[in-house]
């Protein structure tokens, strides 16, 4: 575990460089939020600033008018340092306890500690590196005119109030210029958090790349996939759909209906297979026969032709019988007279 003391002066990024690092993993300290609790009503470091200052800054609802504080002290560093002789040894307390809570919560995680008063209060005991945002005064000014409204004059009076760039840096582990764009800055400051993992051996783990089959799965896989459209064709059978269809329909209807009623459909049903099944056989037996037919045929016109000449024999026969009956009856009848 590392504890990074963040400092730099007024306008230079350090918060914003504060937020980027707790989003890449840090825990994140901020002094002064510190610094509101210590002038909580009730704490040891309210006592001390209304004892120092009077009880007029404490305001109706019982709290510090931290401007009408502010009026008393700004520009006058005796009156300052009575302040800052207060605040900071209970804000240095605070930011201990935080730090040893984390510290037995988290034993591997990074902690920052963003101090702007880091360099001046000699806090460096409370971390183990100083990381120094740095920014060039006149891009300070500019920034202060634009986001706090005040003149050239009055954002001029507060970068000098500070220390510089220079002084700050002395004590500095890693020093990041944000003088430059925001998309510069954030890179320099995810440079430098990148280092710290290096050089703590706190890297994250790549994450795991998934294994490859072994090669006789990966074959199986395939040879299943190729061989599974040629299984289809059966679940999708054209003698599969009749019988599902020609015997549930009948079977549910022989249910209401009479035994003989219900054997009709499923006659029909084995029928219409049946008839459709024999008919290629009874063309190919018809083929089949034609030829025996033909030959049959032939040789019995042949017999009959033969037998005319047999046929006109009996009737010539039969013409020479009608004289010997004709003369036979003249013969019976005289006999008969007699």
């Amino acid at each position: 575990m590392t504890v990074i003391g963040l400092t730099g002066g007024i306008a230079s990024g350090k918060s914003t460089a504060a937020a980027w690092l707790k989003e890449f993993g840090a825990f994140v300290i901020d002094a002064d939020r510190l610094g509101h609790r210590v002038y909580e009503p009730g704490t040891p470091g309210f006592e001390g600033v209304v004892n120092e200052f009077g009880h007029d800054i404490v305001a109706a609802d019982g709290t510090i008018n931290r401007q009408l504080l502010g009026g008393k002290v700004f520009g006058r560093p005796d009156q300052m340092k009575r302040l800052t002789d207060i605040v900071w040894p209970e804000i240095r307390r605070l930011a201990r306890e935080e730090v040893t809570e984390q510290k037995r919560r988290d034993r591997k995680g990074h902690i920052v500690l963003e101090a702007a008063v880091l360099v001046e209060a000699n806090w460096f005991d409370l971390v183990d590196e100083v990381w120094v945002v740095t920014v060039e005064p006149d891009v300070a000014r500019a920034r202060l005119m634009a986001r706090n409204g005040l003149t050239e004059a009055q954002a001029q009076s507060r970068i000098d109030s500070q220390l510089t760039n220079k002084e700050r840096s002395l004590h500095a582990y890693a020093k990041i210029d944000n003088s430059g764009t925001l998309d510069d800055f954030r890179q320099k400051v995810e440079r430098e958090w990148k280092k710290l993992l290096k050089r703590t051996g706190t890297e994250p783990a790549p994450a795991p790349r998934a294994a490859k089959p072994p090669a006789s799965v990966a074959t199986r896989s395939a040879t299943a996939t190729k061989a599974a459209p040629a299984a289809k064709p059966a679940t999708k059978s054209a003698a599969a759909k009749p019988a599902s269809t020609s015997v549930a329909k009948p079977a549910a209807k022989a249910a209401a209906n009479p035994a003989a009623k219900a054997t009709k459909p499923a006659a029909k049903a084995a029928a219409k297979p049946a008839a459709k099944a024999t008919k290629p056989v009874a063309k190919a037996a018809s083929k089949a026969t034609k030829p025996a037919a033909k030959a049959v045929a032939k040789p019995a016109v042949k017999v009959a032709k033969a037998a005319k000449p047999a046929a006109k024999a009996t009737k010539v026969t039969k013409t020479a019988a009608k004289p010997a009956v004709k003369a036979a009856r003249p013969a019976a009848r005289r006999a008969g007279g007699r």
